[in-house]
């Protein structure tokens, strides 16, 4: 049964193998090895080759007709996802199959277009099967983003959510905001348990320690090595970023957006699922 006519308009063949729920299950046919993913590759490659150098279709530009805008989850699908041509594997349900990309597309929207066809050149031989055909699993291609543009760590969810807590106060009250910061920056994920808020109260005291150390020898005039002015000017740069968005996010908040993390009352296990 084929997938809805929005999936296919957005992905095209990738949907092949994609089935709605109860839908028989046919023999692989042309296409599912090797040879037939290549003859598919080089048919879309055609087919786009013909639209960008032939003439105008209806409904382009030059035509009068106004193209809507084009949202950042479509540009990824227009730059990455649809050029790739992966497929998903026979019996996919078509709304999983769909949500999973769409997911996807907002997930790398942050990437710059130079990036996002970078991306593509590394992921075109990383399918999965043997003919190499079926989509990578979201985390290789997490991966391989991280390697081309990583994400700036303010824009990660579970930093947002983290600071958007209650925990964001608290770490303005403690002193622990860069080192906290910097624990997201190293293990991707905040400091819950025990051992690890130690370890971030602990490095926060001896960065406070250095800190006064630097101001009192410029206090009695006395020359502070090149290294540790350097790195003053790096942590107080880093604090006042992450200042920054301890204000943006907790003011989002205040101004009545509904992200279930955004609830004070929330406990820092239940933040970070």
């Amino acid at each position: 049964m084929m997938a809805a006519p929005e999936t296919r308009q957005q992905y095209g063949d990738q949907w092949k193998g994609a089935e709605r729920p109860g839908a028989r299950q046919q023999a692989e046919g042309p296409g599912q090895g090797a040879e037939g993913c290549a003859e598919q590759g080089a048919q879309q490659a055609g087919e786009s080759a013909h639209t960008v150098e032939g003439s105008q279709q209806p409904g382009e530009p030059g035509q009068g007709v106004q193209q809507p805008e084009e949202s950042n989850r479509d540009r990824v699908r227009r730059l990455l996802l649809t050029p790739l041509g992966f497929r998903f594997r026979r019996g996919t349900d078509a709304g999983e199959a769909r949500r999973s990309l769409d997911a996807l597309a907002d997930e790398l929207g942050y990437m710059s277009d130079a990036s996002l066809s970078a991306l593509r050149g590394m992921l075109a031989s990383k399918g999965e099967g043997s003919a190499r055909c079926f989509w990578p699993d979201p985390a290789t291609f997490r991966g391989f983003a991280e390697i081309v543009q990583p994400r700036p760590l303010e824009e990660v969810p579970a930093l947002v959510r983290w600071f958007r807590s209650v925990e964001g106060p608290r770490a303005v009250e403690a002193g622990t905001l860069v080192e906290t910061f910097l624990w997201f920056e190293k293990k991707k994920a905040p400091p819950l348990t025990p051992q690890a808020r130690a370890m971030v109260a602990q490095r926060a005291q001896q960065n406070r320690r250095r800190l006064e150390v630097i101001s009192d020898r410029r206090a009695r005039e006395v020359r502070n090595d090149a290294q540790d002015l350097e790195w003053e000017r790096w942590y107080r740069s880093t604090l006042a970023r992450v200042e920054a968005l301890v204000a943006r996010v907790q003011r989002e908040k205040q101004v009545g957006q509904t992200d279930p993390a955004q609830d004070t009352t929330r406990t820092a296990e239940e933040v970070a699922r």
